[in-house]
């Protein structure tokens, strides 16, 4: 009996080869889509995390102060939150915070001898460098508590930044000016992939200490604040931390998620995983 079903296999593999043909074409290309598929999502979610790590390290959250939704305190809905640098300090006495640095920005254009170009200025803190992952390139370095404390006039430049004003030029011990402030570029970052930004991607960025910032723009408020947790496990805790911190010393709501946007870690593996679900789906 095998025998014989063997031998009307082959039989009918014999004389209806095209048909044949076309199902081993089908199912071969039944095969390659799904792997291509699956590849694909795999291949874009690795390069979104590759991104956001060139953006971010392990437990590094952005913060924007937003505007109330909810009524709280006998304050009414819609009130814009608005934070000094001293809440954002303080924000870094919290258990489950291990560093923070508020944030200004501000356009401004960047001179340097005969050149100049319009660039975000960034006021940050010595704690930004490796919470926001700014590696400098040989030769040079990243702001650091000194410059912040004795308000230092000193400026960490993006790779475009260079580009444009100093071409291959080392920068590194030059002047630019800010505004027509000096300030003393002492790094440049490399460059990194970075697919997650907020206003503009680093390499067309100057860096500056958030102490200065004073002189170039009202610095009475933060625009952001940037933080990391103490564990990347212990992101969303932090997170909730935060935020019933500043709810009780401004008085809204805390579950009131309008208040505060953040985006951090937490918020990134919920996009790659959508995109691992989409790719296993399709």
């Amino acid at each position: 009996m095998f025998r014989e079903i063997v031998r009307e296999a082959f039989y009918s593999l014999y004389h209806h080869r095209f048909r044949v043909g076309l199902s081993m074409l089908g199912i071969s290309w039944g095969i390659i889509s799904v792997v291509t598929l699956l590849a694909y999502g795999n291949g874009f979610a690795m390069a979104l995390q590759a991104g956001f790590r060139g953006a971010f390290s392990d437990g590094v959250a952005v913060v924007f102060p937003g505007q109330t939704s909810l009524q709280a305190g006998g304050e009414r809905a819609g009130r814009r939150v608005r934070l000094k640098p001293t809440d954002v300090l303080d924000i870094g006495e919290l258990p489950l915070v291990k560093d923070v640095s508020p944030e200004f920005m501000q356009e401004a254009p960047i001179v340097y001898g005969n050149k100049q170009s319009s660039h975000l200025v960034r006021g940050v803190a010595a704690s930004y460098g490796w919470m926001r992952s700014e590696t400098p390139q040989p030769g040079g370095r990243f702001l650091d508590d000194e410059d912040i404390r004795l308000r230092r006039r000193v400026a960490f430049i993006g790779s475009e930044v260079q580009l444009k004003l100093f071409g291959g030029m080392s920068p590194v011990g030059e002047i630019i000016r800010v505004k027509g402030i000096p300030f003393e570029i002492v790094g440049v970052g490399e460059d990194k992939v970075q697919m997650s930004n907020y206003n503009r991607p680093d390499k067309f960025c100057v860096f500056v200490p958030w102490t200065v910032m004073g002189a170039l723009t009202d610095a009475q408020y933060v625009s952001n604040f940037v933080f990391q947790s103490v564990s990347a496990t212990n992101e969303t805790r932090a997170l909730r931390q935060v935020r019933e911190f500043l709810a009780g010393r401004y008085r809204y709501d805390a579950n009131d998620e309008r208040a505060l946007n953040i985006f951090g870690s937490a918020q990134m593996q919920q996009i790659v995983g959508g995109i691992m679900q989409g790719a296993v789906k399709g």
